[in-house]
């Protein structure tokens, strides 16, 4: 893809692809894609400096439930979506890393590890018309 000069059209394709599987656009707010989640929802969330999935998963419990304010019906669809959510570690190398200067090549090893115990292939995608997390 690189070399016939591609790399920009198969990242625009790949995210056309998440936008249509998602039924949103690339600049939303990722939180946009949990179940009974509104642009005011969001808002209250990034007031508290929760921006995306994450933040969301790894915030103090007893503020979600605070900031949810939603019957604990909805609350379990919500965490049923967030359980399927993957978890990836990033661990980076780089090859003499004493001897770098400007401008000149060096070697980087990237590893990707998928950190969840279970892989799940099922993706919360309510609008898409195949198989989802959603019923």
């Amino acid at each position: 893809m690189s070399n016939n000069c591609w790399l920009k059209q198969s990242l625009y394709a790949m995210q056309m692809c998440q936008m249509v599987i998602q039924a949103m656009w690339v600049t939303d707010s990722p939180l946009l894609q949990l179940p009974y989640f509104t642009n005011e929802m969001v808002e209250k969330f990034k007031s508290n400096k929760i921006e995306d999935i994450p933040d969301f998963l790894n915030m103090d419990n007893d503020l979600r439930m605070k900031l949810l304010e939603m019957p604990e019906s909805k609350i379990q669809e919500i965490s049923e979506v967030c359980n399927h959510y993957p978890s990836f570690s990033m661990k980076v190398e780089v090859g003499n890393p004493g001897d770098l200067s400007s401008g000149e090549e060096m070697k980087i090893k990237v590893s990707l590890a998928r950190d969840d115990e279970e892989y799940s292939p099922l993706v919360s995608a309510p609008y898409y018309p195949k198989v989802a997390l959603n019923k």
